[in-house]
């Protein structure tokens, strides 16, 4: 496919890619222009009727789906997801004044008398928390360089890794990422802990891996909060009060983590080289460099979203942070 331009392969032969090939009208000898479908001067390669035929059973089956959609509302996490006991959990629904709910709730088998009562919560909750997860992944060039393990390949398993975090805003993207990747998602009391099977994440950057049975464990913040029958999970950092999560300032820390392992691994090149490499603007990547030596108590802070409001990821990057670590919880107003 291209990417800004450029055209990078090595990534999974997907539904989109196919059906716009089924759909080329080329194959059938004619050109489109402008909307408008003229005869090319080009042989056919596909026979007419073949084609009427695949187009019908596109239109159906788009059709049928469509209807399936409608009625059943299929659950992201079905199958996979476990409550705090080790439970699974199995997508069920409510109608309310004429909406629809959508819960995961204990399956009935599991439940035993005396037992600990069914966990119910509402889909919407535990399913933005481990998309949201995914895509800090994803945005996470530490991770995924830790992930990939062969530099010759990091600059592209970057640029799909940034792409398939976009993907995510799609319900398709959604769908197709996280049921490839996600091995299982537990929902214990504290957190959310998120199984994420190694092979199929580099498969999908376009790396052909034997990583068979590794998996990389990600936790999301959550505390579970009982309100009647129902189980809300509180995620941390989606409070907007004072000081809350702030993910382009933990991504900003990773980065600052990677440029500082890739200078202690290529001691003695100098940073502009580096920056090259690594595809980075070199003016950023030394305040990348600078930043890495942030006391380890800002960055704790940062991690658990206590800093000040005022503190954004471009007031960071451009600090002229002092070496003195009590100064530099003075500069960026860090008790």
């Amino acid at each position: 496919h291209m990417h800004g331009g450029k055209p990078r392969g090595g990534i999974p032969f997907e539904r989109g890619m196919l059906f716009a090939m089924l759909a080329n009208q080329t194959y059938i000898g004619k050109v489109a222009h402008n909307g408008e479908v003229f005869e090319g001067e080009h042989a056919a390669i596909v026979d007419p009727q073949l084609w009427d035929a695949v187009q019908q059973r596109i239109e159906t089956n788009r059709v049928e789906r469509k209807a399936a959609t409608n009625v059943q509302h299929p659950s992201l996490l079905a199958g996979i997801i476990r409550d705090g006991h080790g439970r699974k959990m199995t997508p069920s629904h409510a109608n309310k004044a004429g909406r629809r709910y959508r819960y995961y709730i204990t399956h009935v088998a599991e439940v035993r008398d005396g037992g600990p009562p069914a966990w119910r919560m509402p889909a919407h909750d535990v399913e933005n928390a481990v998309v949201e997860r995914i895509r800090r992944l994803l945005n996470d060039r530490t991770a995924v360089r830790d992930a990939v393990g062969d530099p010759e390949r990091l600059r592209d398993a970057l640029d799909v890794a940034s792409d398939m975090a976009q993907r995510l805003d799609t319900p398709y993207g959604k769908r197709s990422i996280t049921n490839r990747i996600v091995e299982q998602v537990r929902v214990e009391q504290g957190c959310i802990e998120i199984d994420v099977s190694r092979a199929m994440l580099l498969r999908l950057l376009g790396i052909d891996a034997s990583a068979i049975g590794e998996t990389i464990t990600l936790r999301a913040p959550a505390t579970k909060v009982r309100a009647g029958k129902e189980t809300k999970l509180l995620i941390k950092g989606r409070d907007p009060t004072p000081g809350d999560y702030n993910e382009g300032l933990v991504r900003l820390l990773a980065e600052a983590r990677l440029a500082q392992t890739t200078l202690l691994a290529y001691h003695g090149k100098p940073i502009s080289a580096l920056a090259v490499e690594l595809g980075q603007c070199r003016s950023r990547f030394s305040q990348l460099v600078r930043l890495a030596w942030l006391a380890p108590e800002i960055v704790s802070t940062i991690v658990d979203g206590r800093q000040p409001r005022s503190l954004t990821p471009r007031r960071l990057l451009a600090a002229d942070l002092p070496a003195d670590w009590s100064a530099q919880k003075v500069l960026l107003g860090i008790a």
